[in-house]
């Protein structure tokens, strides 16, 4: 078997010889890790080879349609995908610096969860992960605490996202339905091309781009509805 890059966590102890509770995390999700991390870096090598990747409507749909065929093959819970989240951005491993194909994996991972829930904890991290929430279903609640980068809730088709950090651009691009709400700010073309759903950003507001449909508020006011 592949081995985890995360394996080096499970040592790590405070000076008092005490584990922290991300050794903890680690430790109880460690057989179901090493299946996520060989089936994001088949993914890597078979999209990325190179180490580069562009984000566009092709690759996009590509990348997230070999997600979904690995993490259909094996059982996994909400709780291994919290763990794995969390290793995958503390690894020194330089397939995970690719962020946009580890977004769609994440995104892959909760659209096929038996739970709908799923919370990222992200506050503090240097990171802005780009494209989570792709393709988000009915009934699904993403929390994240902390900050996510561009492209955040694309084609989201329901269920809600709430993030209590800041986004890029194109938050709710093409989504369909649902709910994403932003405490923190948002960049430019704020659902560009929705047909339906709704977008609230409590922060600083970059600017909306060409919904179609759906509704569109910044803080309390509405800056979108279609006629």
């Amino acid at each position: 078997m592949m081995r985890n890059p995360f394996a080096e966590f499970s040592d790590f102890q405070r000076a008092e010889s005490k584990k922290i509770p991300l050794d903890d995390i680690l430790s109880a999700h460690e057989d179901v890790l090493d299946r996520l991390t060989e089936g994001f870096k088949r993914l890597v090598a078979d999209e990325a080879g190179d180490g580069l990747w562009q984000p566009d409507g092709d690759s996009i749909v590509r990348v997230y349609g070999e997600a979904t065929e690995i993490v259909s093959s094996f059982p996994y819970t909400v709780g291994d995908i919290e763990a794995f989240t969390l290793a995958a951005i503390g690894s020194g491993d330089p397939d995970f610096y690719l962020m946009g194909p580890l977004g769609l994996y994440l995104s892959a991972l909760c659209n096929h969860a038996d739970e709908m829930a799923v919370s990222f904890h992200l506050s503090g991290q240097d990171i802005r992960l780009p494209l989570l929430g792709y393709r988000t279903r009915d009934g699904q609640r993403l929390t994240v605490d902390g900050h996510l980068g561009d492209l955040v809730g694309i084609s989201m088709e329901g269920g809600n996202i709430e993030v209590s950090g800041n986004v890029g651009r194109y938050l709710g691009a093409g989504m369909s339905g649902g709910s994403l709400r932003v405490e923190g700010d948002a960049g430019r073309f704020i659902g560009e091309q929705m047909t339906g759903g709704e977008i609230h950003v409590q922060g600083r507001f970059g600017g909306v781009g060409k919904p179609i449909s759906g509704r569109v508020f910044h803080r309390k006011q509405m800056v979108f509805e279609a006629e």
